[in-house]
Protein backbone atom coordinates (compact mmCIF):
# COMPACT_ATOMS: atom_id res chain seq x y z
CA UNK A 1 0.00 0.00 0.00
CA UNK A 2 1.49 3.05 -1.04
CA UNK A 3 0.09 5.03 1.89
CA UNK A 4 1.54 3.22 4.15
CA UNK A 5 4.43 3.29 2.47
CA UNK A 6 4.90 7.18 2.27
CA UNK A 7 3.59 7.63 5.99
CA UNK A 8 6.92 5.41 7.04
CA UNK A 9 9.19 7.18 5.10
CA UNK A 10 7.67 10.73 6.96
CA UNK A 11 8.00 9.06 9.68
CA UNK A 12 11.64 8.15 9.44
CA UNK A 13 12.88 11.08 7.54
CA UNK A 14 10.94 13.52 10.35
CA UNK A 15 12.81 10.93 13.12
CA UNK A 16 16.07 11.66 11.66
CA UNK A 17 15.37 15.47 11.66
CA UNK A 18 14.96 14.75 15.32
CA UNK A 19 17.50 12.51 16.73
CA UNK A 20 19.58 15.61 18.14
CA UNK A 21 17.39 16.23 20.74
CA UNK A 22 17.64 12.92 22.58
CA UNK A 23 14.09 11.87 22.84
CA UNK A 24 12.76 9.43 24.88
CA UNK A 25 10.82 6.50 22.63
CA UNK A 26 7.41 8.13 24.04
CA UNK A 27 8.17 11.33 23.36
CA UNK A 28 8.85 11.12 19.77
CA UNK A 29 5.05 9.96 19.47
CA UNK A 30 4.44 13.21 21.47
CA UNK A 31 6.43 15.41 18.98
CA UNK A 32 3.88 14.37 16.21
CA UNK A 33 1.23 14.77 17.86
CA UNK A 34 2.56 18.11 18.50
CA UNK A 35 3.15 18.52 15.26
CA UNK A 36 -0.15 17.09 14.21
CA UNK A 37 -2.03 19.79 16.65
CA UNK A 38 -0.24 22.79 14.32
CA UNK A 39 -0.60 20.88 10.70
CA UNK A 40 -4.50 20.21 11.06
CA UNK A 41 -5.57 23.92 11.51
CA UNK A 42 -3.21 25.37 8.91
CA UNK A 43 -5.11 22.45 6.44
CA UNK A 44 -8.73 22.90 7.12
CA UNK A 45 -7.62 26.84 5.81
CA UNK A 46 -7.10 25.60 2.46
CA UNK A 47 -9.33 22.41 2.31
CA UNK A 48 -13.43 22.67 1.22
CA UNK A 49 -15.07 23.70 4.81
CA UNK A 50 -17.58 20.86 4.14
CA UNK A 51 -14.38 18.19 4.81
CA UNK A 52 -13.54 17.38 8.10
CA UNK A 53 -9.51 17.48 8.06
CA UNK A 54 -9.47 16.03 11.94
CA UNK A 55 -11.52 13.18 11.11
CA UNK A 56 -9.59 12.73 8.04
CA UNK A 57 -6.39 12.94 10.25
CA UNK A 58 -7.55 10.61 12.97
CA UNK A 59 -8.31 8.22 10.23
CA UNK A 60 -5.53 7.56 8.46
CA UNK A 61 -3.71 7.47 11.88
CA UNK A 62 -5.32 5.09 12.71
CA UNK A 63 -5.93 2.60 9.53
CA UNK A 64 -1.78 3.07 9.20
CA UNK A 65 -1.35 2.14 12.88
CA UNK A 66 -3.29 -0.83 12.10
CA UNK A 67 -1.72 -1.53 9.23
CA UNK A 68 1.89 -0.90 10.56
Amino acid sequence: MEEISSAKNTYGSVRKLLEPYKLEPTEYHMAFALALGKIIPACEKVFPKELNCFDMAIETMMFVAHME
